[in-house]
């Protein structure tokens, strides 16, 4: 594939661009970045062609070149951090031993896979994954329903019979309304209601799951919340971009020969106990974890038009200390 890192640094275009847009065009320019590191390192490196890749080019192509240069100086601070954790993504390598680059399709999300770009070596059976996040650092937006038991895949058990009668309750009142009313004419008032509402009814199930099953309920949680794969969250803030390495399951960090990372990345520890799950606001719950962990979820309605569910924003506002930030500023000159 064919992909000219100048051709496009120098195309003016210009637009105003939504979250969604600006966060697909910066998983374009850590694309550009990592492909023109790849070249400096002599890695023979393919670019998996998708859906995904055309949209992320377009998006990316709505800016102008002030914001392009932008973007590419804040993921080019990004893949230097990622480097020097992973020191096996731009090694030189034997002919057959080829760097496959390829950005995440949405169904990768749905099936629990947080990352959105991905490198691959399939000779040596090794890959690493990159969350790219521009301006934010929420974790994802789960949703909540009255037909969809979240427990099944959020906790890996079924809700109870109370949480599924309480929550059908709380969603009754839309049901009619949906996808021919706005949330704006069902009322600012009414939405608040419900959003209390379901918050208590999330926080009495977390509840009752882990008195029911113990450890597994808040490890699972954890699982669902950051994916079933490891990834490195890199986050462009401002001025700064921050690489997060999320080692769950022990497959970051890994050195090749001699060349070992420059720090170690550690496998993070899952939580087996809420400490405390608190309702700290009319939309906002935090929950509270051993081992360090603490999160906080905001109800949210994503649509304008009324739907049968609602949103949490997830962050983190609380982490083990195993879990550490690479900070890494950059200029846009």
């Amino acid at each position: 594939m064919d992909i000219s890192y100048t051709h496009i640094l120098y195309t003016p275009l210009t637009s105003k661009s939504s979250q969604n847009t600006s966060g697909r065009a910066f998983e374009y320019a850590v694309l550009l970045s990592m492909i023109d590191s790849a070249e400096r390192s002599a890695c023979r490196t393919t670019v998996m062609e998708s859906k995904a890749l055309v949209q992320a080019r377009q998006s990316f192509e709505q800016f102008d070149l002030c914001m392009q240069k932008e973007l590419l100086h804040a993921a080019n601070a990004g893949v230097l951090s990622l480097a020097l954790l992973e020191p096996r993504l731009f090694a030189q390598q034997t002919i057959v031993d080829e760097l496959f680059l390829q950005l995440s399709e949405d169904r990768a999300g749905q099936l629990g896979d947080v990352r959105d770009i991905v490198a691959k070596r399939p000779m040596q059976d090794w890959e690493v994954g990159l969350s790219a996040k521009h301006n934010h650092k929420a974790l994802k937006s789960p949703r909540l329903s009255n037909a969809a038991s979240f427990g099944r895949a959020w906790l890996q058990v079924d809700c109870s019979d109370e949480y599924r009668t309480t929550v059908t309750e709380i969603f009754a009142p839309i049901l009619e309304l949906a996808g021919k009313s706005t949330w704006r004419d069902f009322g600012e008032s009414n939405k608040l209601a419900m959003y209390a509402a379901l918050l208590s009814a999330f926080k009495e199930e977390l509840e009752r799951q882990a008195a029911n099953h113990g450890s597994m309920v808040p490890e699972n949680l954890l699982r669902f919340l950051l994916g079933n794969q490891d990834f490195y969250k890199l986050m462009r803030m401002g001025a700064t971009t921050q690489l997060q390495p999320f080692n769950i399951y022990g497959t970051l960090g890994k050195g090749i020969g001699s060349n070992r990372p420059v720090t170690a990345v550690r496998r993070l520890p899952l939580p087996t106990e809420f400490l405390k799950i608190a309702i700290v606001s009319g939309t906002t719950m935090h929950l509270y974890c051993d081992k360090g962990w603490q999160i906080s979820l905001r109800v949210h309605n994503k649509d304008s038009f009324i739907q049968p569910s609602l949103a949490f924003d997830v962050n983190l506002i609380g982490q083990p200390s195993e879990l550490f930030t690479l900070l890494m500023p950059f200029t846009s000159g």
